[in-house]
């Protein structure tokens, strides 16, 4: 266990489990697409095509020409869903190798998925002053707010790795 090798808490939450090790002399497929698959634990590396499958349908929807606000409650409302599904799917699998991943992410499409329907429900009412447009505003503000400290800890993680060399193999 990770406390009994010296590792506190923190430097858990931090660095989770480990990094992806491969003993092998040629390069290993890892180190091809690293940026893509190394967020992931190893036996749930099938989820980065999930997220990107999801983003291309939520991308997809938006880029979509409703044309009256029936048609934007919609898209939004079918976003909301997308964004639902990932969740689920977020806590069912918890795919990441850091498990600060998996907690950023779930208050991030929970964020997503709320402010969606919120806009859906706009939408639908037919009010362009609909209080829910407010209230959308402030979850993706949420949103943004994950993002950055998401950010701002990935990088104080990687300052520990970079400058400490602390990898644990598993």
């Amino acid at each position: 266990d990770e406390e009994s090798a010296g590792w506190g808490p923190l430097m858990v939450f931090l660095l989770g489990r480990g990094e992806w090790v491969s003993r092998r002399k040629h390069m290993h497929w890892t180190s091809r697409w690293g940026c893509v698959v190394k967020p992931y634990s190893m036996d749930r590396v099938y989820y980065s095509g999930i997220e990107f499958a999801a983003s291309f349908a939520v991308s997809g929807l938006q880029s979509t020409d409703p044309a009256d606000h029936v048609g934007c409650g919609h898209v939004k409302l079918f976003a909301g869903i997308v964004f639902a599904a990932l969740l689920f799917l977020e806590t069912k699998l918890w795919p990441h190798l850091r498990p600060r991943n998996g907690m950023f992410d779930v208050m991030q499409l929970g964020g997503q998925m709320v402010a969606m329907w919120m806009l859906a429900a706009a939408y639908y009412s037919g009010d362009e002053d609909a209080s829910e447009f407010g209230m959308a505003s402030i979850f993706l503000d949420f949103c943004l707010a994950v993002i950055v400290a998401r950010s701002a800890i990935n990088g104080v993680a990687w300052c520990v790795v970079a400058f400490t060399g602390r990898r644990r193999q598993r």
